[in-house]
């Protein structure tokens, strides 16, 4: 019976792992299908000379790939400081997988499209349009993770429970995925923000900083993991008399990535990039307000109606509701607040 479960678990993973292949394939050749239409397909190998624009995007890939590289270190470190906590890995790789396709989702939205108009700036050397994009994609940036963030929060009980709940994953697991949830909800906006601030560094072909940064960011979350965990020691146990578990790991990534974006601004304004940091953070201010109100009304409304015996498909009803009227008066809110510049009838034309 042992051996029969143990086979029926590897074929499941097994299909997994050649789904996830099939899906990454499928994604590649539609991309290299795209970049021939436009006509970037044509290679031109020569090995005697690297023109003075293939040194430029070397320069700007190198150390990006390296960052990027220098960021999975993180991972390690954190799975090495919950390895001590039943159960904190799998809870941990739960709640990120909540939190990264709709993060990525807002990345792709409000990041990505800024950049060739950032750009198009840098080379016309035009600083003042440059700032008010800046700005801009500043605002939305805090605008939507703030958003993003309280609705996680907000009902992290019923989008875990949908989600997960079900066979072997009971109420303990819940309950840390739930918590973590949260956690990662709290630091959505740093993570977000950092990673536009890297981008236009990028976009300026200041790679120095970014990567700088990203070797500084490894020995912060390492502190930072050792400190929530309580200071663990070999000889002496645990040096503080708080210990936050793996939700202190997660928060431990929100810290660095606050630090980070804190000095990335620094640097801006330095470089003549004025950001408005005074006038930002009234406005960051009113969003999370605002979003705790929302949170308030939403969760009163629907624990009018939620029941926990309720099926599966009246809990999805709810959990839409809930969502529904969250977003609609955070909207309302922020509108009246005058911090959401968002114009709906643009959006749908």
């Amino acid at each position: 019976n042992y051996q029969n479960i143990e086979i029926n678990f590897f074929a499941k993973t097994n299909l997994l792992a050649k789904a996830t292949l099939t899906g990454t394939l499928i994604q590649f050749f539609i991309q290299i299908f795209e970049i021939n239409k436009v006509g970037l397909l044509k290679l031109k190998v020569s090995w005697l000379k690297t023109s003075r624009e293939e040194k430029r995007i070397f320069k700007l890939i190198l150390p990006a790939s390296l960052a990027s590289g220098l960021s999975q270190i993180n991972v390690f470190i954190d799975m090495f400081f919950i390895s001590s906590f039943t159960g904190a890995a799998s809870g941990l790789a739960y709640g990120n997988l909540l939190v990264q396709a709709p993060l990525g989702i807002l990345s792709n939205t409000i990041i990505l499209p800024l950049l060739p108009k950032i750009s198009k700036l840098i080379d016309k050397n035009q600083i003042k349009e440059l700032q008010k994009i800046l700005i801009k994609g500043i605002e939305y940036t805090f605008l939507s993770t703030v958003l993003l963030g309280g609705l996680f929060i907000s009902f992290s009980d019923l989008i875990v429970e949908l989600v997960y709940q079900r066979g072997a994953f009971d109420y303990e697991a819940f309950s840390t995925v739930k918590k973590i949830l949260i956690a990662y909800a709290v630091g959505i906006p740093f993570y977000l923000y950092k990673d536009l601030l890297i981008r236009f560094f990028y976009s300026l072909e200041k790679t120095k900083l970014p990567f700088q940064l990203s070797l500084i960011g490894i020995f912060l979350n390492i502190a930072f993991d050792w400190i929530l965990t309580g200071g663990p020691t070999t000889q002496f146990g645990n040096l503080f008399n708080f210990n936050f578990g793996v939700v202190g790991v997660v928060l431990s990534s929100g810290l660095v990535n606050l630090i980070i974006f804190s000095i990335l601004s620094i640097k801006l304004n330095l470089n003549n990039y004025k950001i408005p940091n005074i006038s930002l953070l009234k406005k960051i201010i009113f969003m999370v307000s605002s979003s705790i109100i929302s949170s308030f009304t939403s969760r009163f409304l629907i624990n009018n109606i939620y029941n926990a015996n309720e099926n599966y498909f009246s809990k999805i009803i709810i959990l839409v509701l809930g969502f529904l009227s969250f977003i609609s008066i955070y909207y309302l809110i922020t509108k009246i607040l005058k911090v959401n510049k968002l114009n709906l009838r643009l959006m749908f034309k």
